[in-house]
């Protein structure tokens, strides 16, 4: 039997900063600011707010370049698990103790098997036959929904065709997407973040054992007891997931920001790809403090509806309207916003996001 991993002692520290994806700094109480290496590379910019808990333990050798390391990040009361190395080893511990719904008479070989140029997490015996099975790490997750991935994952896409037909001698392969928090009930693809994840997931449904469950933690970072099989709501995933819906624009000057949203009927990931690279249609409202902006940020969100005049409504009350002369074909006052900082760490904006990304309601 593999045991849990232990993390002991642990440290607490607020987050200040994360100056790129492996390193973060956080103010804890009996040691000051330190740094400290984030194993997770995803942006987690929903998790990553400003003065949110972060779980840190001691990490030393002579190859260490920072002291700490970040295991969990606070949300709602509760640690959600960040470490994506030490997620296998979980996945390991649930899978030998039988514990995982829908498959609990699993028995695992041997972790890290490769099957010609591809490396699997793990080789398992289910039901009477050999199968490839691949563990993948969920911590974005909203209004009882979990999704996956948080960024675009080529690898994981390819993951997904090799695992739908293994060839022989293996069974049907399993995914089994581990989601941190206990507090969830359905899981979907991320198809507003990769689209092609989210239609090689979804066409391949049959072919591979897709199963994803809700894991909870407790202050000390060990599991709490029970695991939750998620419902993955297909037909959802099926309507929704198309090339439309809106685009946000967060615009970064020197010493404001400005956020745009727009409803986008076709071509959602053409404008996309556009306006990441700064090129708008003329007249477009960020001509004018074009010459002066840093970079852009362009977050998709696909849907079947309008959803721009919303988000247009629920960005005024937290941000400052920029009038415009030449308004959208709506009621709103403005689809413009003005900001003295960064949105993205502002809890309201993502709030925000959060609300029309997952937006699944049974």
């Amino acid at each position: 039997m593999v045991d849990f991993p232990k993390f002991d002692p642990l440290f607490r520290g607020a987050f200040v900063e994360r100056p790129n994806r492996f390193l973060v700094r956080c103010d804890v109480s009996e040691l000051g600011v330190v740094e400290a290496h984030m194993p997770n590379p995803g942006r987690m910019r929903e998790l990553l707010l400003p003065g949110v808990t972060l779980y840190l333990t001691e990490s030393i050798g002579p190859k260490r370049k920072t002291r700490y390391t970040v295991m969990a990040v606070e949300r709602d009361g509760s640690p959600v698990f960040l470490h994506t190395g030490i997620n296998n080893k979980v996945a390991h511990y649930l899978l030998e103790s039988g514990t995982i719904p829908g498959l609990k008479q699993l028995r695992v070989i041997r972790p890290e098997f490769t099957v010609g140029s591809s490396r699997f997490d793990f080789l398992v015996e289910h039901q009477g036959q050999q199968c490839l099975l691949e563990v993948k790490s969920v911590t974005l997750f909203g209004n009882n929904i979990a999704m996956f991935p948080d960024a675009i994952t080529d690898r994981g896409r390819r993951h997904l065709e090799e695992l739908s037909d293994p060839g022989e001698p293996y069974g049907k392969s399993i995914v089994l997407f581990l989601v941190h928090h206990s507090e969830v009930k359905y899981f979907l693809s991320d198809y507003h973040t990769d689209l092609a994840f989210s239609e090689t997931l979804y066409r391949v449904q049959e072919q591979i054992d897709i199963v994803a469950v809700a894991v909870g933690w407790t202050s000390q970072l060990t599991l709490k007891p029970g695991l939750k099989r998620l419902t993955i709501p297909w037909d959802y995933l099926r309507d929704e997931m198309g090339d439309r819906g809106a685009l946000i624009v967060v615009a970064y000057g020197k010493d404001h920001s400005w956020i745009w949203v727009e409803d986008v009927q076709d071509g959602l990931a053409k404008k996309t790809s556009q306006y990441k690279r700064g090129r708008f249609k003329s007249p477009h409202p960020l001509d004018v403090p074009v010459t002066i902006l840093v970079k852009y940020e362009v977050l998709p969100i696909r849907s079947s509806k309008p959803i721009a005049c919303l988000i247009a409504s629920q960005l005024a009350v937290f941000f400052d309207p920029v009038p415009l002369s030449q308004k959208e074909n709506c009621k709103c006052v403005t689809h413009l916003f003005k900001s003295e900082e960064d949105p993205q760490g502002v809890p309201a904006f993502q709030h925000i996001l959060e609300q029309v990304r997952l937006a699944y309601r049974p």
